[in-house]
């Protein structure tokens, strides 16, 4: 529905039509003639009937010089009036604009990006606002970035530069802290809207907003396929390369995968990848045993070109990790994998130290002494007293000083990551399943990292210096230890408890940006409809008016009609 009701934000400009008078008057006026004697008038016939026609006043004739200047005065008054006409709208009063600045909005479905649609609309959104609207701008990434706090009438070529200026990211987007500083600058103002720019991957459970949210999607394909996870480890037979690739169209795609060694082709596959949400292709790949960096590429194109192409290097570990618990094969061959760790088991509340000659040791032979690990995991079971060093908690039976544990839940559905770290890198959790798990509220020192409908599963954090992971399921009543990701997870944890850290790299010449290695980014299909805490927010929005201005358009005529006049002087024409 569109409103017709037109109007003047300043219409006392509209008095400089009064001008036009004197320009006419001075079209009327005739010349006057300095009298002179002559001898003879034969000669000067023509210039007395031009005298007898120049008297004080003439009849008003048509001239084309005339008509462009009063065609040229009237646009000047009219774009100085600033017409309008109302609109329909999808924010009013003052707004708060969130502009997603994440990953996939370098999706190409919308010409020439999603990105740029995104900071069309909020132009559109300013220019349909009143001169005396306050308009905030916050850009969405990994971080949340103010940009710049106007009123959409004076300051709006600053907001206008700030949008034209603002850049895409490579990074999934960070909405609690932009949804906390729009809640900040709505509490702060009346009659406050908060408009958010964006193609979806917003989290469900964040606080309500203190002021109307308004949902403006951007996008509409889908069609992507995506290297999702990327790692390189050396395993006991050599270096191993676990990869990813997902596809996420509603059609089935076919696409080549090249794993590039070093700079040189090492391997290059054809992969038929069912579509979503099936399409799942994950391999695990022994790479040369000098192999130090690895490229891998999708051959083809597809909406999302940054994330076709991922880069890893590979990283050793080095520590002493003890296993203490009843026993888990799938834990003790996975960190029996990672090289550069000796893995000793103990049973119980056992601390051994460890056999000089290293590798998994049967526990009660060797003497106690707390301290002597650099990792210390307890699947099941909980000591009496926690010994030094960095922690991995499993299915944790009872509380410890560092946490609380309230009992057991089963609704274990709706897993999802709940915050970005280091132990999540390229680990998907969609297909993971688990019976049940113990109750841990995060404590004050650690976050969530995944959670579910009845609470946390996997939390982690540092306390005076020492890290520890919980992870409140245990693993042999999950499918975890089935799926190719508990590879990747455990050398993630190893990585993040023993500081040793994964390199990976950007593009930098075949891509114009990299792989963010996400795969809630690569998912580039479009949310319709978003719940901001308690409040609905979608596309449409009923008999809310804003105001569609003119005067560029006006201007730039006016420009026109300026240089046709002065054409038509210099030509001298007119008459």
């Amino acid at each position: 529905m569109r409103f017709l009701t037109m109007g003047f934000i300043t219409p006392a400009a509209l008095g400089l039509f009064l001008l036009a008078i004197p320009i006419i008057i001075f079209y009327m006026l005739r010349l006057k003639r300095q009298p002179m004697k002559v001898s003879s008038l034969l000669l000067w016939q023509r210039v007395l009937q031009d005298q007898q026609a120049n008297a004080p006043w003439q009849k008003l004739r048509r001239n084309l010089l005339l008509l462009l200047q009063l065609l040229l005065l009237a646009l000047i008054a009219l774009a100085l009036a600033r017409p309008y006409r109302l609109v329909e709208a999808k924010v009013q009063g003052n707004v708060i604009i969130l502009l997603d600045a994440s990953a996939s909005m370098q999706a190409t479905d919308i010409s020439p990006s999603r990105f740029e649609a995104a900071k069309a609309e909020a132009l559109a959104l300013i220019r349909a606002l009143t001169p005396d609207d306050t308009v905030s701008l916050i850009l969405a990434a990994d971080t949340a970035t103010p940009l710049l706090t106007a009123k959409a009438g004076n300051d709006r070529v600053a907001l206008e530069k700030a949008i034209a200026d603002a850049q895409v990211t490579n990074a999934a987007a960070n909405w609690e802290p932009a949804l906390a500083l729009a809640a900040a600058g709505a509490a702060s103002q009346a009659n406050t809207t908060i408009a958010i720019l964006s193609d979806g991957a917003i989290p469900a459970d964040l606080p309500a907003l203190p002021a109307p949210a308004r949902w403006i999607p951007i996008g509409s394909g889908m069609d992507n396929q995506a290297i999702v996870a990327l790692a390189a480890r050396d395993g006991r037979s050599g270096p191993e390369l676990f990869i990813r690739v997902m596809n996420f169209s509603d059609q089935s795609a076919s696409r080549l995968l090249e794993i590039k060694v070093d700079d040189r082709l090492f391997d290059a596959r054809d992969l038929n990848l069912p579509p979503y949400p099936k399409g799942n292709a994950g391999l695990t790949i022994a790479l040369p045993a000098d192999a130090r960096r690895v490229e891998a590429r999708l051959g083809g194109s597809d909406f999302l070109l940054p994330d076709d192409a991922a880069q890893t290097q590979l990283s050793g570990l080095q520590g002493r990790v003890l296993l203490n618990g009843p026993g888990n094969l799938f834990l003790e061959r996975a960190f029996s994998l990672l090289p550069g760790i000796s893995v000793f088991q103990a049973s119980g509340e056992a601390f051994k130290l460890p056999p000089v000659n290293g590798g998994i040791e049967g526990g009660d032979n060797a003497p106690s002494a707390a301290g002597s690990y650099d990792l210390t995991i307890f699947d099941r079971t909980i000591p009496d007293t926690l010994p030094d060093g960095n922690l991995i908690f499993i299915a944790p039976p009872q509380s410890t000083p560092l946490f609380e544990v309230k009992g057991v839940f089963s609704n274990t559905r709706q897993i999802a990551l709940s915050a970005e770290h280091p132990i999540l890198n390229y680990v998907d959790f969609a297909n993971l399943h688990v019976a049940q798990a113990q109750k841990v509220q995060a404590p004050a020192w650690a976050k969530t990292l995944l959670n579910s409908q009845g609470g946390p599963l996997l939390i982690a954090g540092e306390k005076s210096g020492r890290r520890a992971a919980i992870i409140t399921f245990d693993l042999l009543k999950s499918d975890l230890p089935l799926q190719i990701d508990f590879p990747i997870l455990i050398a993630n944890l190893s990585r993040w408890l023993l500081a040793q850290p994964l390199i990976i790299e950007e593009e930098t010449a075949s891509s114009q940006s990299a792989n963010p290695l996400n795969a809630a980014e690569s998912n580039i299909r479009p949310e319709q409809n978003q719940i901001f805490g308690t409040e609905q927010s979608a596309a449409q929005h009923n008999g809310l008016q804003g105001r569609q201005e003119f005067w560029p358009l006006l201007v730039a005529l006016a420009l026109l009609v300026l240089f046709w006049e002065w054409w038509v002087y210099w030509q001298g024409g007119g008459a």
